[in-house]
Protein backbone atom coordinates (compact mmCIF):
# COMPACT_ATOMS: atom_id res chain seq x y z
CA UNK A 1 0.00 0.00 0.00
CA UNK A 2 1.13 3.58 -0.54
CA UNK A 3 0.63 6.88 1.30
CA UNK A 4 -0.08 10.18 -0.37
CA UNK A 5 0.47 13.36 1.65
CA UNK A 6 -2.11 16.14 1.67
CA UNK A 7 -0.67 19.09 3.49
CA UNK A 8 0.97 18.71 6.93
CA UNK A 9 1.79 15.26 8.20
CA UNK A 10 -0.96 15.53 10.78
CA UNK A 11 -3.46 15.87 7.97
CA UNK A 12 -2.27 13.01 5.76
CA UNK A 13 -4.73 10.18 5.01
CA UNK A 14 -3.83 6.71 6.20
CA UNK A 15 -3.43 4.05 3.51
CA UNK A 16 -5.88 1.22 3.10
CA UNK A 17 -4.58 -2.03 4.53
CA UNK A 18 -6.01 -4.81 2.36
CA UNK A 19 -4.53 -8.27 2.11
CA UNK A 20 -6.31 -10.35 -0.51
CA UNK A 21 -3.59 -12.97 -0.92
CA UNK A 22 -5.72 -15.71 0.58
CA UNK A 23 -9.00 -14.85 -1.08
CA UNK A 24 -10.30 -17.78 -3.11
CA UNK A 25 -13.02 -17.73 -5.71
CA UNK A 26 -16.28 -19.20 -4.43
CA UNK A 27 -16.68 -21.20 -7.62
CA UNK A 28 -13.88 -23.47 -6.42
CA UNK A 29 -16.16 -24.54 -3.59
CA UNK A 30 -13.68 -23.72 -0.82
CA UNK A 31 -13.70 -21.43 2.17
CA UNK A 32 -12.40 -17.98 1.43
CA UNK A 33 -9.87 -16.09 3.49
CA UNK A 34 -10.19 -12.65 5.01
CA UNK A 35 -8.70 -9.39 3.85
CA UNK A 36 -8.56 -7.35 6.99
CA UNK A 37 -7.21 -4.17 8.50
CA UNK A 38 -7.87 -1.85 11.42
CA UNK A 39 -8.75 1.80 11.99
CA UNK A 40 -8.32 3.48 15.35
CA UNK A 41 -9.81 6.93 16.04
CA UNK A 42 -7.81 9.41 18.04
CA UNK A 43 -10.77 10.75 20.02
CA UNK A 44 -13.83 9.03 21.45
CA UNK A 45 -16.10 11.52 19.69
CA UNK A 46 -14.80 10.50 16.28
CA UNK A 47 -17.61 10.06 13.78
CA UNK A 48 -18.01 7.61 10.93
CA UNK A 49 -19.84 8.99 7.93
CA UNK A 50 -22.15 6.19 6.89
CA UNK A 51 -22.86 7.72 3.52
CA UNK A 52 -19.14 8.03 2.77
CA UNK A 53 -18.43 4.41 3.70
CA UNK A 54 -21.14 2.96 1.58
CA UNK A 55 -21.11 5.27 -1.42
CA UNK A 56 -20.98 2.99 -4.48
CA UNK A 57 -19.14 2.86 -6.76
CA UNK A 58 -17.35 6.19 -6.23
CA UNK A 59 -16.98 6.91 -2.53
CA UNK A 60 -15.34 10.15 -1.35
CA UNK A 61 -14.99 12.15 1.82
CA UNK A 62 -17.56 14.76 2.71
CA UNK A 63 -17.08 18.19 4.20
CA UNK A 64 -19.81 17.77 6.77
CA UNK A 65 -20.98 14.94 8.95
CA UNK A 66 -24.27 13.52 7.61
CA UNK A 67 -27.29 13.26 9.82
CA UNK A 68 -27.09 9.48 9.90
CA UNK A 69 -23.46 9.40 11.19
CA UNK A 70 -22.67 7.11 14.12
CA UNK A 71 -20.16 7.66 16.87
CA UNK A 72 -17.58 4.99 17.59
CA UNK A 73 -19.52 4.03 20.71
CA UNK A 74 -22.65 3.36 18.64
CA UNK A 75 -21.09 0.95 16.17
CA UNK A 76 -22.72 -2.16 17.55
CA UNK A 77 -25.41 -1.35 14.97
CA UNK A 78 -24.50 -1.75 11.29
CA UNK A 79 -23.61 1.43 9.45
CA UNK A 80 -26.26 2.13 6.77
CA UNK A 81 -25.09 1.34 3.25
CA UNK A 82 -26.82 2.35 0.04
CA UNK A 83 -29.08 -0.05 -1.80
CA UNK A 84 -26.57 -0.31 -4.66
CA UNK A 85 -24.23 -2.33 -2.45
CA UNK A 86 -24.21 -5.87 -3.88
CA UNK A 87 -26.18 -8.36 -1.80
CA UNK A 88 -24.06 -10.63 0.32
CA UNK A 89 -21.27 -8.12 1.15
CA UNK A 90 -19.63 -8.28 4.55
CA UNK A 91 -17.97 -4.93 5.27
CA UNK A 92 -16.15 -4.54 8.55
CA UNK A 93 -14.22 -1.82 10.31
CA UNK A 94 -12.61 -2.42 13.69
CA UNK A 95 -13.11 0.77 15.65
CA UNK A 96 -12.51 0.68 19.43
CA UNK A 97 -13.40 -3.01 19.55
CA UNK A 98 -16.59 -2.53 17.57
CA UNK A 99 -17.25 -4.22 14.22
CA UNK A 100 -19.44 -3.01 11.39
CA UNK A 101 -20.83 -5.96 9.48
CA UNK A 102 -22.92 -6.52 6.44
CA UNK A 103 -23.97 -9.87 4.91
CA UNK A 104 -21.45 -12.06 3.07
CA UNK A 105 -20.44 -11.79 -0.58
CA UNK A 106 -19.51 -14.26 -3.25
CA UNK A 107 -15.92 -14.49 -4.47
CA UNK A 108 -16.79 -13.36 -7.97
CA UNK A 109 -17.21 -9.72 -6.78
CA UNK A 110 -14.23 -9.60 -4.41
CA UNK A 111 -11.94 -7.67 -6.82
CA UNK A 112 -14.59 -4.96 -7.28
CA UNK A 113 -15.29 -4.81 -3.56
CA UNK A 114 -11.61 -4.28 -2.74
CA UNK A 115 -11.11 -1.74 -5.52
CA UNK A 116 -14.03 0.41 -4.41
CA UNK A 117 -13.38 -0.09 -0.71
CA UNK A 118 -9.95 1.48 -1.17
CA UNK A 119 -11.72 4.70 -2.10
CA UNK A 120 -14.07 4.62 0.89
CA UNK A 121 -13.49 7.59 3.20
CA UNK A 122 -14.09 8.23 6.89
CA UNK A 123 -14.22 11.67 8.42
CA UNK A 124 -12.50 12.11 11.78
CA UNK A 125 -12.83 15.69 13.14
CA UNK A 126 -11.36 17.38 10.08
CA UNK A 127 -8.94 14.56 9.20
CA UNK A 128 -9.50 12.32 6.19
CA UNK A 129 -8.48 8.70 6.74
CA UNK A 130 -9.05 5.85 4.38
CA UNK A 131 -11.05 3.02 5.86
CA UNK A 132 -9.36 -0.35 6.40
CA UNK A 133 -11.88 -2.77 4.99
CA UNK A 134 -12.19 -6.51 5.46
CA UNK A 135 -14.15 -8.52 2.91
CA UNK A 136 -14.79 -12.15 3.72
CA UNK A 137 -16.73 -14.74 1.78
CA UNK A 138 -17.57 -18.30 2.49
CA UNK A 139 -18.58 -20.81 -0.11
CA UNK A 140 -22.24 -21.73 -0.25
CA UNK A 141 -22.99 -25.05 1.41
CA UNK A 142 -22.66 -27.79 -1.18
CA UNK A 143 -23.35 -31.49 -1.03
CA UNK A 144 -19.92 -33.06 -1.23
CA UNK A 145 -20.61 -36.76 -0.64
CA UNK A 146 -23.13 -39.42 -1.64
CA UNK A 147 -23.88 -42.81 -0.11
CA UNK A 148 -24.87 -46.00 -1.90
CA UNK A 149 -27.62 -48.14 -0.37
CA UNK A 150 -27.37 -51.72 -1.65
CA UNK A 151 -29.67 -54.65 -0.81
CA UNK A 152 -27.77 -57.92 -0.31
CA UNK A 153 -29.29 -61.40 -0.49
CA UNK A 154 -27.30 -64.26 1.04
CA UNK A 155 -24.04 -62.35 0.67
CA UNK A 156 -24.55 -61.64 -3.05
CA UNK A 157 -24.47 -58.11 -4.44
CA UNK A 158 -27.23 -57.27 -6.94
CA UNK A 159 -26.58 -56.19 -10.50
CA UNK A 160 -25.11 -52.71 -10.45
CA UNK A 161 -24.26 -52.82 -6.75
CA UNK A 162 -20.54 -52.33 -7.27
CA UNK A 163 -21.17 -49.58 -9.84
CA UNK A 164 -23.37 -47.67 -7.42
CA UNK A 165 -20.71 -47.85 -4.70
CA UNK A 166 -18.10 -46.60 -7.18
CA UNK A 167 -20.40 -43.73 -8.20
CA UNK A 168 -20.57 -42.70 -4.53
CA UNK A 169 -16.76 -42.68 -4.16
CA UNK A 170 -16.69 -45.86 -2.09
CA UNK A 171 -19.25 -44.98 0.62
CA UNK A 172 -21.86 -47.71 1.02
CA UNK A 173 -24.59 -48.99 3.30
CA UNK A 174 -25.31 -52.69 2.81
CA UNK A 175 -28.49 -54.20 4.19
CA UNK A 176 -30.02 -57.64 4.04
CA UNK A 177 -28.43 -61.01 4.75
CA UNK A 178 -24.71 -61.76 4.52
CA UNK A 179 -23.62 -58.12 4.40
CA UNK A 180 -20.14 -58.85 5.77
CA UNK A 181 -19.49 -61.34 2.96
CA UNK A 182 -20.77 -58.89 0.36
CA UNK A 183 -18.48 -56.18 1.73
CA UNK A 184 -15.46 -58.32 0.91
CA UNK A 185 -16.57 -58.38 -2.73
CA UNK A 186 -16.18 -54.59 -2.77
CA UNK A 187 -12.42 -54.59 -2.11
CA UNK A 188 -10.84 -52.01 -4.38
CA UNK A 189 -14.16 -50.21 -4.89
CA UNK A 190 -15.50 -49.40 -1.42
CA UNK A 191 -13.62 -47.41 1.21
CA UNK A 192 -16.15 -47.35 4.05
CA UNK A 193 -19.05 -49.79 4.45
CA UNK A 194 -21.91 -49.68 6.95
CA UNK A 195 -23.36 -53.18 7.32
CA UNK A 196 -26.92 -53.58 8.59
CA UNK A 197 -28.22 -57.14 8.96
CA UNK A 198 -31.96 -57.08 8.41
CA UNK A 199 -32.63 -60.68 7.36
CA UNK A 200 -35.02 -61.40 4.49
CA UNK A 201 -35.73 -58.41 2.29
CA UNK A 202 -38.89 -56.51 3.22
CA UNK A 203 -38.91 -53.14 1.43
CA UNK A 204 -41.47 -51.44 3.67
CA UNK A 205 -39.90 -52.50 6.95
CA UNK A 206 -36.37 -51.91 5.66
CA UNK A 207 -37.23 -48.39 4.53
CA UNK A 208 -38.62 -47.58 7.99
CA UNK A 209 -35.40 -48.89 9.56
CA UNK A 210 -33.07 -47.03 7.23
CA UNK A 211 -34.80 -43.64 7.17
CA UNK A 212 -33.42 -42.52 10.59
CA UNK A 213 -29.91 -43.58 9.53
CA UNK A 214 -30.10 -41.66 6.24
CA UNK A 215 -31.77 -38.47 7.41
CA UNK A 216 -28.40 -36.66 7.49
CA UNK A 217 -27.25 -38.11 4.16
CA UNK A 218 -28.31 -35.56 1.53
CA UNK A 219 -27.66 -37.77 -1.53
CA UNK A 220 -28.78 -41.43 -1.47
CA UNK A 221 -28.17 -43.64 -4.52
CA UNK A 222 -29.43 -47.22 -5.03
CA UNK A 223 -28.75 -49.63 -7.88
CA UNK A 224 -31.59 -50.02 -10.35
CA UNK A 225 -31.93 -53.72 -9.47
CA UNK A 226 -35.37 -55.15 -8.61
CA UNK A 227 -34.75 -54.75 -4.87
CA UNK A 228 -33.30 -51.27 -5.37
CA UNK A 229 -36.34 -50.19 -7.36
CA UNK A 230 -38.60 -51.53 -4.59
CA UNK A 231 -36.75 -49.73 -1.80
CA UNK A 232 -35.95 -46.38 -3.47
CA UNK A 233 -39.49 -44.90 -3.67
CA UNK A 234 -40.24 -45.93 -0.08
CA UNK A 235 -37.08 -44.23 1.16
CA UNK A 236 -37.84 -41.11 -0.87
CA UNK A 237 -41.35 -40.92 0.60
CA UNK A 238 -40.16 -41.34 4.21
CA UNK A 239 -37.34 -38.80 3.75
CA UNK A 240 -39.63 -36.37 1.87
CA UNK A 241 -37.27 -36.14 -1.10
CA UNK A 242 -37.46 -36.25 -4.86
CA UNK A 243 -36.76 -39.59 -6.57
CA UNK A 244 -34.76 -39.72 -9.80
CA UNK A 245 -35.15 -43.21 -11.27
CA UNK A 246 -33.24 -44.67 -14.20
CA UNK A 247 -30.12 -42.51 -13.95
CA UNK A 248 -26.97 -43.27 -15.94
CA UNK A 249 -24.84 -40.70 -14.10
CA UNK A 250 -25.32 -39.20 -10.65
CA UNK A 251 -23.53 -36.30 -8.98
CA UNK A 252 -24.51 -33.79 -6.34
CA UNK A 253 -25.12 -31.10 -8.95
CA UNK A 254 -26.38 -32.99 -12.01
CA UNK A 255 -28.20 -36.24 -12.79
CA UNK A 256 -28.51 -37.74 -16.26
CA UNK A 257 -31.69 -39.75 -16.84
CA UNK A 258 -32.67 -41.94 -19.79
CA UNK A 259 -36.20 -41.54 -21.09
CA UNK A 260 -38.36 -42.74 -23.98
CA UNK A 261 -36.87 -46.19 -24.25
CA UNK A 262 -33.28 -45.02 -23.68
CA UNK A 263 -33.44 -42.83 -26.78
CA UNK A 264 -33.17 -39.57 -24.82
CA UNK A 265 -30.91 -38.33 -22.03
CA UNK A 266 -32.35 -35.69 -19.75
CA UNK A 267 -30.11 -33.61 -17.45
CA UNK A 268 -31.68 -32.37 -14.22
CA UNK A 269 -30.49 -30.41 -11.19
CA UNK A 270 -31.39 -32.62 -8.23
CA UNK A 271 -31.34 -29.96 -5.54
CA UNK A 272 -29.68 -30.29 -2.13
CA UNK A 273 -31.27 -33.61 -1.12
CA UNK A 274 -32.50 -36.49 -3.27
CA UNK A 275 -32.81 -40.24 -3.82
CA UNK A 276 -31.75 -41.78 -7.14
CA UNK A 277 -31.40 -45.20 -8.79
CA UNK A 278 -28.47 -45.98 -11.10
CA UNK A 279 -29.00 -48.25 -14.10
CA UNK A 280 -26.84 -51.40 -13.86
CA UNK A 281 -24.19 -52.03 -16.49
CA UNK A 282 -23.79 -48.43 -17.65
CA UNK A 283 -21.04 -47.01 -15.49
CA UNK A 284 -18.84 -50.03 -14.91
CA UNK A 285 -16.61 -50.51 -11.88
CA UNK A 286 -12.98 -51.62 -12.02
CA UNK A 287 -11.45 -52.51 -8.62
CA UNK A 288 -8.27 -50.63 -7.80
CA UNK A 289 -5.26 -52.98 -7.77
CA UNK A 290 -3.62 -53.77 -4.43
CA UNK A 291 -6.32 -51.83 -2.61
CA UNK A 292 -6.89 -52.32 1.10
CA UNK A 293 -10.10 -53.86 2.37
CA UNK A 294 -12.78 -51.31 3.21
CA UNK A 295 -13.47 -50.36 6.80
CA UNK A 296 -16.67 -52.07 7.92
CA UNK A 297 -18.98 -50.60 10.54
CA UNK A 298 -21.72 -52.89 11.85
CA UNK A 299 -24.95 -51.23 12.93
CA UNK A 300 -28.15 -52.54 14.47
CA UNK A 301 -31.04 -50.68 12.92
CA UNK A 302 -34.03 -50.27 15.19
CA UNK A 303 -37.20 -51.93 14.03
CA UNK A 304 -39.31 -49.53 12.02
CA UNK A 305 -43.03 -49.01 12.01
CA UNK A 306 -45.30 -51.93 11.23
CA UNK A 307 -45.15 -51.40 7.48
CA UNK A 308 -47.20 -53.86 5.44
CA UNK A 309 -45.07 -55.90 3.09
CA UNK A 310 -46.04 -58.64 0.69
CA UNK A 311 -45.73 -62.13 2.11
CA UNK A 312 -43.23 -64.34 0.30
CA UNK A 313 -44.55 -67.88 -0.09
CA UNK A 314 -41.89 -69.18 -2.49
CA UNK A 315 -38.98 -67.96 -4.58
CA UNK A 316 -39.10 -69.37 -8.11
CA UNK A 317 -36.05 -69.59 -10.38
CA UNK A 318 -36.04 -66.98 -13.16
CA UNK A 319 -37.47 -67.89 -16.54
CA UNK A 320 -34.70 -67.28 -19.12
CA UNK A 321 -37.30 -66.32 -21.73
CA UNK A 322 -38.74 -63.47 -19.67
CA UNK A 323 -35.94 -62.40 -17.34
CA UNK A 324 -34.65 -58.85 -17.74
CA UNK A 325 -31.57 -59.02 -19.95
CA UNK A 326 -29.69 -56.77 -17.53
CA UNK A 327 -30.07 -59.51 -14.90
CA UNK A 328 -29.26 -62.50 -17.15
CA UNK A 329 -26.06 -64.40 -16.47
CA UNK A 330 -26.20 -66.32 -19.78
CA UNK A 331 -27.25 -64.80 -23.10
CA UNK A 332 -27.41 -66.14 -26.65
CA UNK A 333 -27.54 -63.34 -29.21
CA UNK A 334 -28.44 -63.23 -32.90
CA UNK A 335 -27.26 -60.77 -35.52
CA UNK A 336 -27.50 -59.95 -39.22
CA UNK A 337 -25.85 -63.26 -40.11
CA UNK A 338 -29.09 -65.17 -39.38
CA UNK A 339 -31.14 -65.90 -42.51
CA UNK A 340 -34.70 -65.42 -41.29
CA UNK A 341 -37.04 -64.55 -38.41
CA UNK A 342 -37.54 -68.25 -37.62
CA UNK A 343 -33.95 -68.34 -36.47
CA UNK A 344 -34.85 -66.17 -33.46
CA UNK A 345 -37.40 -68.78 -32.39
CA UNK A 346 -34.76 -71.46 -32.79
CA UNK A 347 -32.33 -69.29 -30.81
CA UNK A 348 -34.90 -69.17 -28.02
CA UNK A 349 -35.09 -72.97 -27.89
CA UNK A 350 -31.32 -73.28 -27.76
CA UNK A 351 -31.20 -70.62 -25.04
CA UNK A 352 -33.82 -72.43 -22.95
CA UNK A 353 -31.77 -75.66 -23.17
CA UNK A 354 -28.69 -73.77 -21.98
CA UNK A 355 -30.54 -71.77 -19.29
CA UNK A 356 -29.80 -68.58 -21.23
CA UNK A 357 -31.84 -65.55 -22.29
CA UNK A 358 -32.21 -64.41 -25.89
CA UNK A 359 -30.79 -61.15 -27.19
CA UNK A 360 -30.42 -59.47 -30.56
CA UNK A 361 -28.66 -56.66 -32.37
CA UNK A 362 -30.36 -53.50 -33.53
CA UNK A 363 -30.49 -54.80 -37.11
CA UNK A 364 -32.85 -57.59 -36.05
CA UNK A 365 -35.05 -55.41 -33.84
CA UNK A 366 -35.38 -52.90 -36.69
CA UNK A 367 -36.48 -55.78 -38.95
CA UNK A 368 -39.08 -56.79 -36.36
CA UNK A 369 -37.52 -60.19 -35.70
CA UNK A 370 -37.12 -59.41 -31.98
CA UNK A 371 -38.73 -57.04 -29.49
CA UNK A 372 -36.90 -53.85 -28.56
CA UNK A 373 -36.44 -54.99 -24.95
CA UNK A 374 -34.26 -57.81 -26.33
CA UNK A 375 -31.90 -55.40 -28.08
CA UNK A 376 -28.37 -55.37 -26.63
CA UNK A 377 -26.31 -52.20 -26.96
CA UNK A 378 -26.08 -48.54 -26.06
CA UNK A 379 -29.53 -47.81 -27.55
CA UNK A 380 -31.03 -50.96 -26.04
CA UNK A 381 -30.19 -52.91 -22.87
CA UNK A 382 -26.76 -52.82 -21.29
CA UNK A 383 -25.91 -56.32 -20.07
CA UNK A 384 -23.13 -57.97 -18.10
CA UNK A 385 -23.48 -61.75 -18.45
CA UNK A 386 -21.03 -64.42 -17.42
CA UNK A 387 -21.48 -66.22 -20.75
CA UNK A 388 -22.33 -64.64 -24.11
CA UNK A 389 -22.84 -66.64 -27.32
CA UNK A 390 -22.97 -64.52 -30.49
CA UNK A 391 -24.42 -66.04 -33.68
CA UNK A 392 -23.85 -64.01 -36.84
CA UNK A 393 -22.90 -60.83 -34.97
CA UNK A 394 -20.09 -58.76 -36.49
CA UNK A 395 -19.59 -56.67 -33.35
CA UNK A 396 -20.43 -53.03 -34.13
CA UNK A 397 -19.31 -50.66 -31.41
CA UNK A 398 -22.94 -49.82 -30.52
CA UNK A 399 -23.43 -53.48 -29.67
CA UNK A 400 -20.13 -54.38 -28.00
CA UNK A 401 -20.17 -51.27 -25.79
CA UNK A 402 -23.38 -52.60 -24.22
CA UNK A 403 -21.97 -56.05 -23.42
CA UNK A 404 -20.38 -55.10 -20.12
CA UNK A 405 -17.53 -57.41 -19.16
CA UNK A 406 -18.56 -61.05 -19.80
CA UNK A 407 -16.41 -63.79 -18.31
CA UNK A 408 -16.65 -65.88 -21.49
CA UNK A 409 -17.54 -64.93 -25.08
CA UNK A 410 -18.18 -67.47 -27.89
CA UNK A 411 -18.65 -66.10 -31.39
CA UNK A 412 -19.75 -67.82 -34.62
CA UNK A 413 -19.18 -65.90 -37.86
CA UNK A 414 -17.92 -66.42 -41.39
CA UNK A 415 -15.59 -63.42 -41.02
CA UNK A 416 -12.74 -64.40 -38.74
CA UNK A 417 -11.48 -60.81 -38.52
CA UNK A 418 -14.67 -59.01 -37.42
CA UNK A 419 -14.61 -57.25 -34.01
CA UNK A 420 -16.77 -59.85 -32.26
CA UNK A 421 -14.41 -62.65 -33.29
CA UNK A 422 -11.50 -60.62 -31.96
CA UNK A 423 -13.28 -60.26 -28.60
CA UNK A 424 -14.19 -63.94 -28.34
CA UNK A 425 -12.54 -66.47 -26.07
CA UNK A 426 -13.67 -69.13 -28.55
CA UNK A 427 -14.10 -68.06 -32.17
CA UNK A 428 -15.80 -70.48 -34.60
CA UNK A 429 -15.39 -69.58 -38.28
CA UNK A 430 -18.46 -70.87 -40.06
CA UNK A 431 -22.06 -70.23 -41.02
CA UNK A 432 -24.02 -69.25 -37.91
CA UNK A 433 -27.20 -70.88 -39.25
CA UNK A 434 -25.55 -74.27 -39.81
CA UNK A 435 -23.82 -74.16 -36.41
CA UNK A 436 -27.13 -73.28 -34.76
CA UNK A 437 -28.83 -76.28 -36.41
CA UNK A 438 -26.10 -78.62 -35.23
CA UNK A 439 -26.09 -77.20 -31.69
CA UNK A 440 -29.86 -77.66 -31.38
CA UNK A 441 -29.55 -81.28 -32.60
CA UNK A 442 -26.87 -82.00 -29.99
CA UNK A 443 -28.86 -80.42 -27.19
CA UNK A 444 -32.01 -82.36 -28.12
CA UNK A 445 -30.20 -85.67 -28.46
CA UNK A 446 -29.20 -88.13 -25.72
CA UNK A 447 -26.56 -86.91 -23.30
Amino acid sequence: SSTRRHGPSAERPTSVVVDDSNVVDDEAGTDVGTASGALTPERPDARVAGGAIGRWPHAASTTSTPSNAHTARDLDHPVPLPSMLPPGLELSAAIEGHRVQRPRCFGSIIPSVIAHAQRAMVRFAGQRRRLSVGCRTRARPRVQVMIAVVVVRDGQLPAGGDETVAECDGRALLLGSGTATAAQALVGIATHVIAVETGPFQPGANAARLAPLLVNEPAVVLPGSPDGRDLAPRLAALLHRSLFAGAIKVSTTKIELTRNGSTEIHEVNPGPTFVATLQPGVRGAAPAPNAAAPTIEHLDAAAGSAARDAEVHAVLPPDPATIDLAEATRIVGGGAGLDGPARMTQLGRVGAALGASTGATRVLTDRGWAAHERQIGTTGVVVNPRLYLAFGISGAVQHTSGLGNPDHVISVNTDGHCPMMQLADLAIIGDANAVLDELERVLDGPT
